[in-house]
């Protein structure tokens, strides 16, 4: 499972959602995204509020960003839209989780996760259940160290 979405108001069950056809949260349910039409029907099912992203990384925006061609960051990206948790943390699907990460934050998305985000990414605070899944955790790794490289470089 990735990062839990935003505080909310309203009591989420996590464990299996009420409607039979939708992935639960933290699944990955297949070696494909995630269809427009069931992230928002994930997103409705979570009844929590949208938010919005920033740029938490506080770097500037840099034009032709080199991670946008890096073949580890390509990959993790695709890594992600495999799960479930993609759902949350996307503007386009009003996405209660975009004030933590947001997949649609632009020109990079990785730039709207903070620091204490990416620790929880990789599973290094005591958040349980809250990494991302990957098929090479090594990999994974590499990519975040990498980007927590690049921010103090920039």
């Amino acid at each position: 499972m990735l990062l839990a979405c935003a505080a909310s108001e309203v009591p989420v069950d996590d464990t299996a959602p009420a409607h039979p056809d939708l992935p639960e949260h933290s699944s990955c349910p297949g070696d494909e995204a995630l269809t427009d039409e069931v992230c928002l029907a994930v997103v409705e099912e979570d009844g929590r509020y949208p938010t919005y992203s920033v740029n938490r990384s506080y770097n500037p925006e840099v034009e032709d960003d080199p991670r946008l061609e890096d073949p580890d960051y390509i990959w993790l990206e695709e890594q992600i839209r495999d799960c479930t948790c993609t759902c949350c943390h996307r503007t386009a699907f009003g996405g209660p989780g975009v004030y933590l990460w947001d997949l649609d934050y632009e020109p990079v998305w990785i730039d709207s996760m903070s620091s204490w985000s990416m620790r929880t990414f990789v599973g290094e605070t005591d958040e349980a259940a809250q990494t991302l899944p990957v098929e090479d955790v090594e990999r994974f790794l590499s990519v975040i160290e990498a980007e927590r490289q690049y921010r103090r470089d920039h």
